[in-house]
């Protein structure tokens, strides 16, 4: 291995540091800090499951919209998942779901966060991509719509 090679990574550790599209990533993770902390989603799952609290699986419903509505503002699937595991699975439980559809069903919603933005992995492939992210953020649009969608049909299934 050539040790003057090495030079290069100060450039690109400085790169790094100073981009103004990465400082993004930590920022949503301090949103997501928040948000749990203050009990903002508690409450959220609380009035979503009496909007829906009336349908047949409303309560699954509920837990989804909340867990898109988490994941996209954390951006991290673990945090998410977490968090949505900790506020949702005891009342799930308590209303009578299955224990593994409550928890496949908190575990995927805690996955969109990948592909609702803002999300830290949309906020890389911005700045990769620069131009062609805005043609794929047409491509991610169907995902978007249609993934919560599919998940909240079938919590009421």
């Amino acid at each position: 291995m050539d040790l003057g090679h090495l030079g290069f990574l100060g450039q690109r550790v400085f790169g790094v540091i100073t981009n103004k599209v990465l400082i993004a990533i930590p920022l949503f993770v301090l949103m997501g800090v928040i948000l749990e902390r203050s009990k903002v989603a508690e409450e959220l799952l609380d009035t979503m499951g009496r909007i829906f609290g009336r349908l047949h699986g409303g309560l699954a419903i509920s837990v989804v919209l909340v867990g898109a509505l988490l994941a996209a503002s954390t951006g991290i699937v673990g945090a998410t998942v977490i968090a949505m595991g900790m506020i949702a699975l005891p009342t799930m439980l308590r209303a009578g779901y299955n224990p593994a559809f409550a928890s496949g069903l908190i575990c995927t919603s805690g996955t969109l966060g990948q592909i609702i933005p803002p999300s830290t992995l949309l906020i890389i492939l911005a700045d990769v991509m620069s131009s062609a992210y805005q043609q794929a953020q047409c491509l991610y649009f169907t995902a978007q719509l249609g993934a919560p969608a599919g998940y909240a049909a079938f919590g009421k299934w």
